[in-house]
């Protein structure tokens, strides 16, 4: 099979019929330098493009599958999208498709590597959140979400916007670490909606989101406490556009989640500080905050994270549930870490999940946790 260093000019017309899994590597990369010619900013990253579609191609190869099967798995991914790629006729953001792909390799990679151990678990805990997700689409209201630490909210907000991808749109905020978030917050939605923020002003990017979001029914912002080290003018211009861009008198439902934090204690903090008018955003908001509790968590929600790795015995689970429900220890979180230290251990002796293996790490963590403990003080 060719490589990518080979420089063989194929005239795209005599690709035409041949099967995704026997192009080669010359074939994929006349048709990628052919929509090159017309996008710099695909014209910078050609090789990267190339190397991407050229795995893809590896892929279908090895699963006897066409372009339509490759799409059909991949998320946000079309068929005509994709096949205009492998034929250099796509004319929207071929970077962005890529991208796509690249996370649906490294899904599989992951996959491969973990087995079924990073796959994502249905608990009791995720159904609420997953029924206050469709709530907020059909009420169209701006709803509040806030719990401790590793309770799985992002995970379930990611899994549902995955499966919803059509209708749902999510972005997270990041620490301030510049003198304006919002603009990276807006590239970042820009590139959740599906375009590359490279080469493109912020104004332009602005309105292509907006024209995005008119086919969408829920946006999901997480990280919210972030705004916390934000200067306020940034947090101004967030809010401003939550409440007019998006939320827009309730053309769709925005959902804001938070760590560690009350919103509504952050934003009457900024409006005291600032005189910013609360109202608007208080007057578009679910009165009905949702929160998680730490002691709410079922002990089947542990059983079912466990069943990932081995069938845990009564004993064992009961442990893993009281430590799961302890405040401030990670919750979820710190239960997924000790079976992974555990089936890491299996995979470097050869031996098997046991209760008295994961009985022993949960000894570890706690140690740990009492040490860091006394350390503190």
């Amino acid at each position: 099979m060719a490589t990518i260093a080979d420089t063989n000019v194929i005239h795209l017309s005599d690709v035409r019929g041949i099967e995704l899994g026997e192009r080669s590597d010359a074939m994929i990369a006349s048709a990628v330098a052919e929509a090159a010619a017309h996008n710099e900013a695909l014209a910078e990253r050609e090789d990267w493009a190339v190397r991407i579609l050229c795995q893809i191609r590896d892929y279908a190869a090895s699963a006897a599958i066409g372009v339509k099967g490759v799409a059909t798995q991949v998320p946000r991914v079309s068929y005509s999208s994709l096949s205009e790629i492998y034929n250099g006729k796509y004319k929207g953001d071929t970077l962005a498709v890529c991208h796509r792909l690249e996370s649906f390799l490294k899904a599989r990679e992951k996959a491969r590597v973990y087995g079924r151990n990073n796959e994502f678990v249905p608990t009791r805990i995720g159904q609420g959140l997953e029924r206050l997700l469709e709530r907020t689409c059909y009420n169209r209201r701006i709803q509040l979400l806030q719990s401790p630490e590793q309770l799985g909210k992002s995970r379930v907000a990611g899994e549902y916007t995955r499966r919803e991808d059509s209708r749902t749109v999510m972005v997270t905020l990041h620490d301030s670490g510049t003198s304006n978030p919002f603009s990276l917050f807006l590239r970042d939605m820009a590139a959740a909606c599906g375009f590359s923020p490279d080469h493109v002003k912020i104004i332009d990017a602005r309105y292509r989101i907006l024209s995005y979001l008119e086919n969408i029914d829920l946006v999901i912002i997480d990280e919210f406490h972030k705004i916390e080290d934000w200067p306020d003018r940034a947090i101004k211009a967030l809010l401003d556009f939550v409440r007019t861009e998006i939320h827009a008198d309730n053309s769709r439902g925005v959902l804001l989640i938070a760590t560690n934090h009350n919103i509504r204690q952050l934003l009457g903090r900024f409006g005291r500080r600032t005189g910013y008018n609360l109202g608007q955003m208080y007057g578009r908001m679910c009165n009905d905050d949702g929160e998680i509790d730490p002691a709410d968590i079922p002990e089947d929600d542990i059983s079912a994270i466990t069943r990932r790795y081995y069938p845990a015995g009564v004993r064992t689970i009961r442990k893993l549930h009281e430590l799961a429900r302890r405040p401030r220890l990670g919750h979820f979180g710190l239960i997924i870490d000790i079976l992974d230290q555990a089936w890491s251990d299996t995979r470097l002796t050869g031996a098997k999940m046991s209760d008295s293996l994961v009985e022993e790490y949960i000894t570890i963590a706690l140690d740990s946790i009492r040490d860091n403990e006394n350390e503190t003080r």
